[in-house]
Parts: structure tokens; sequence; C-alpha cells
């Protein structure tokens, strides 16, 4: 599923009422009261909790079924080793 129809599945969602209301409080304290912004906010937070629930469901999906492949399991577990890696050599270099 694309980001646009993400976009449009948020929209749809929105203008039929089904509305996420911790979502809907972060976009309203982002916006300061401003209708319009706020449904624009709204919508596109609400892509980015859709695309974080797609990540972690096909994650969890592929690893319960035992089919995630090697280059993306490798991914998953090295790429927070190497955040903290560098982070460790930044903090050295500038002591």
């Amino acid at each position: 599923m694309g980001d646009e129809t993400l976009y449009e599945v948020a929209s749809n969602e929105y203008r039929s009422g089904r509305i996420d209301r911790e979502l809907m409080s972060k976009a309203k304290a982002l916006c300061g009261g401003d209708e319009q912004l706020f449904q624009s906010k709204y919508v596109i937070l609400r892509v980015e909790q859709l695309k974080a629930e797609r990540k972690t469901a096909l994650t969890s999906a592929a690893i319960e079924g035992g089919r995630i492949a090697a280059p993306a399991l490798a991914k998953l577990i090295l790429a927070p080793i190497l955040l903290v890696a560098l982070v460790l050599f930044i903090v050295e270099l500038m002591l």
C-alpha cells in the first residue's frame, strides 16, 4: 500500500468520524486551534501511524512465520547496534 493510499485511508477515516482521540489531541496541540491546519496535521499523523503499524505487522508476521530474509533480519538487528556505535564514537571525539 503506497503513501497515496494511506493518505486516502486516513482522510476517509477523518471524514467518516473514525478519529483516534489521542492522535486528535496531539494534532490539536500542534496546531494551536487552527481547524484547517488541524485536519491536515491529523491526517499526516495518522498516515505516520498507519505506516508504523504496517511495518510492525509485516515484521512480526515474517518473524513468526520464520520467513524473514537474512538481509532484512540483519538490518533489524544491526541498525540499532551501528547507531549506538556511532553515538559512542562521536562522544569519544568530543572528549
